[in-house]
């Protein structure tokens, strides 16, 4: 079916919507800036750490959060999982802006130079947490173990959507994503 044909449809119609909104606060909580630019932020920053050194510590927490995420979700749930780990988020980011505003203004930040690399870890944790891994809790066998992992965002493209729509609709979706993730790259540096 064509793309018009298939939006006609209520269900692919409202998947097609929660993928668009799912990707978009994906995108905006900032994960692809701090991966893309925690080098430049950190040499901003001028903290005395080495920034290749400082931003490789933060980028790699996302690495390991995603696997202790799963125990997280096991045993308090998606909705608490999601409600904490998305405010200490916001945190993280209040953090290293309240950093670089103090930097602007011309106060002495020396004593907070730790700041950037906590802030960013934190929303680096917090974001595996968190949005990238808010959809279904689902079972994944293992030779010799049944664990229970998140599929993070993308995952949901596969299960939201019918057959004849992922054919269709779910590169659409990844066309958005894709789009918010250059303007996301595109403009962090003018912001």
């Amino acid at each position: 079916k064509a793309f018009r044909d298939l939006m006609k449809e209520p269900a692919t119609k409202k998947a097609f919507i929660i993928m668009i909104i799912q990707f978009f606060f994906f995108q905006m909580a900032g994960i692809n800036a701090i991966n893309f630019y925690a080098q430049t932020i950190y040499s901003e920053a001028g903290i005395k750490l080495d920034p290749r050194i400082a931003s490789i510590i933060s980028v790699s927490f996302p690495t390991v959060s995603t696997f202790i995420a799963a125990f997280f979700a096991n045993k308090f749930g998606r909705r608490i999982l999601l409600s904490t780990f998305n405010t200490l988020t916001v945190i993280g980011h209040l953090g290293i802006g309240i950093y670089f505003a103090l930097k602007n203004h011309g106060i002495s930040v020396e004593d907070l130079e730790w700041l950037p690399v906590v802030s960013l870890s934190i929303s680096s944790i917090s974001l595996c947490f968190g949005i990238s891994t808010v959809s279904r809790i689902s079972k994944f066998n293992l030779n010799f173990n049944n664990f229970r992992v998140l599929k993070v965002t993308y995952g949901l493209l596969g299960e939201v959507f019918t057959v004849q729509a992922k054919k269709v609709i779910a590169p659409m979706t990844q066309l958005v994503n894709f789009g918010l993730t250059f303007t996301i790259g595109i403009s962090f540096p003018f912001l």
